[in-house]
């Protein structure tokens, strides 16, 4: 009646942030933390990516939240359209039995076959896969089933700027993942011995600069090491000594609808 009751503009029925917006109380009212990819007073705007695209090849680009896609025109290739459309050859080519992978482009060079790979591949015929680029948070790599054996080894080469998300995970209940919190890695391992086993790395790594994440995971033991630091160990104790199950191996994410408790939030 006398207007002396504060109202709490980020109750559930008043919260005025949109698209899981963070509402936060200020002495003048309230303000929105926005969820990446939205902008505005209260959030409901979709940022337009497309502002600052590296599209190329007069590509189309199409927005999407936090990130963008090139609609490449007939003939160019690459995740920004920057690959000009083959040379067509001649039937007597030394590139028409030279069976190019993943997108490779055959050319000749000195009378002799050359596949020109796309970013991320390497190989004689691009058949080996080395590094892949997420432009938006949908995005992930699957494997198949790759088997986690009592002495592996797993080196990634990681730039980004994110504070959380997925690096890597195979597995369910059993399982090993590395991921993104706060800045830092934290890697979880798990071969059959609830509850699983962490360890977060005193490193952060999400300055934008490329760093070097290294797991080796022997018998029931798991260590990591970034940048070539000491090394954190954890041991799981079970009977078994490696994940033996056909569960594909993801890479900076995973499927909308996993549910996997042993991950916090998030993709890169």
């Amino acid at each position: 009646e006398l207007c002396e009751e504060k109202l709490d503009f980020c109750a559930q029925d008043l919260n005025p942030c949109q698209h899981d917006s963070k509402c936060i109380l200020t002495p003048k009212g309230f303000k929105c933390d926005c969820t990446p990819g939205y902008v505005g007073e209260h959030c409901d705007i979709d940022f337009d990516d497309c502002q600052d695209n590296k599209c190329k090849n007069g590509a189309h680009c199409t927005d999407a939240v936090n990130g963008y896609t090139c609609i490449c025109p007939e003939g160019y290739s690459g995740l920004f359209c920057e690959f000009s459309p083959p040379m067509v050859l001649p039937r007597t080519s030394p590139c028409d039995n030279f069976d190019c992978q993943n997108g490779a482009q055959c050319i000749v060079r000195i009378n002799e076959p050359i596949c020109q790979c796309l970013p991320g591949y390497q190989g004689e015929k691009c058949e080996k896969l080395v590094s892949v680029n997420f432009i938006n948070k949908e995005s992930y790599l699957q494997i198949p089933s790759a088997k986690v054996r009592p002495q592996t080894n797993i080196t990634l080469q990681i730039a980004t700027d994110e504070d959380s998300g997925i690096l890597l995970y195979k597995g369910d209940k059993d399982h090993i993942a590395v991921e993104l919190y706060r800045g830092r890695v934290r890697a979880s391992y798990d071969t059959g011995s609830h509850p699983a086993s962490a360890i977060y790395s005193v490193e952060t790594i999400n300055d934008g600069n490329f760093h070097i994440v290294e797991l080796l995971a022997l018998d029931q033991s798991l260590s990591l090491s970034v940048d070539g630091g000491n090394p954190k160990i954890i041991t799981n104790l079970s009977k078994q000594s490696t994940l033996n199950f056909d569960s594909p191996l993801y890479v900076g994410g995973m499927p909308g609808k996993s549910n996997v408790a042993s991950l916090r939030q998030g993709a890169l």
